[in-house]
């Protein structure tokens, strides 16, 4: 039941985002910029792991938290992971980030993850194509990892790290006058590099999202991801909230109730492991923030 729900999102991610970022109605482009965004997993604005080319408006905070829940059976673990996160809006094409985050796992302990600090910079606005469409909005960004972790074992050895980031969105209605918002989230991920140490690595990660409002006032929106990560070399807890494992496929299914002031998101993520003898698994996220 799993695969074929990991199945099924990947067909509907791939096909709506090949063909939604040139599919944006001109006229309705300004609609897009009414849908309310909130942060993700990660501390930036976007999806639940997804990072959209949007920013949090200038002069604007948003505060939040929230708690990531998986048990898996093999490795056999269990966790729960409680981030802060804090999202400035610097301009209206860049925002600013600070992340950090509690981990408990019952086969080791608790402790306190790396502090991460991140920007993101619209470069290119979604324009008006030769054919009359609109061509997506692009945003890069970088993160830099502070070696501030207690917790030891999961990667979160205090060590150094970065982050480089693509962001390619298209919001807005089809030809049918329907919202749909579609995101391409490219990552280069390093930990400790040129480092001796069992924790030095570097892999990537590439999200693909889409959004679909479900009400007039957009307030209430639909989710769905597929994550993939790859180019593992040690165990790691992978970007964001990626827990022990190497290389794997990730299905995401959420809702959020996203308003001018309070954002509310839960979701469910199906995890297909791509290492021999590891068992698939899935996570419970719920995350609730504040736009100050």
């Amino acid at each position: 039941m799993k695969e074929l729900i990991g199945r099924i999102t990947s067909i509907l991610l791939l096909s709506v985002f090949s063909t939604a970022v040139f599919a944006v109605e001109p006229d309705d482009q300004e609609a897009a910029e009414q849908i309310p965004r909130a942060q993700n997993s990660g501390g930036l604005t976007g999806l639940i792991f997804t990072n959209s080319a949007y920013t949090l408006a200038k002069g604007k905070f948003e505060i939040g938290t929230g708690v990531l829940m998986e048990r898996s059976r093999y490795p056999a673990f269990a966790t729960l992971q409680m981030p802060i996160n804090v999202t400035y809006g610097v301009s209206e094409t860049i925002e600013i980030g600070f992340s950090g985050k509690s981990i408990y796992m019952d086969t080791v302990g608790e402790g306190f993850g790396d502090v991460e600090i991140k920007a993101k910079w619209r470069a290119f606005e979604s324009v008006k194509s030769k054919s009359g469409g609109y061509l997506p909005a692009v945003a890069f960004g970088a993160t830099i990892m502070l070696p501030t972790a207690t917790a030891t074992r999961l990667e979160e050895v205090s060590s150094w790290g970065g982050k480089v980031m693509l962001m390619v969105t298209s919001e807005g209605t089809d030809p049918g006058n329907r919202y749909v918002g579609t995101y391409l989230d490219a990552q280069y991920i390093m930990r400790d590099p040129g480092s001796t140490s069992a924790y030095s690595d570097s892999y990537w990660a590439v999200n693909l999202g889409l959004l679909l409002p479900y009400q007039d006032d957009n307030n209430f929106q639909i989710i769905g991801e597929v994550s993939f990560v790859g180019g593992n070399t040690s165990f790691s807890l992978g970007p964001s909230y990626n827990d022990i494992m190497k290389d794997y496929v990730g299905y995401t299914l959420g809702l959020r109730f996203a308003s001018d002031t309070i954002r509310l998101t839960t979701g469910v993520q199906f995890v297909d492991k791509r290492t021999d003898g590891f068992k698939d698994t899935y996570r419970v996220l719920a995350t609730a923030s504040v736009e100050l």
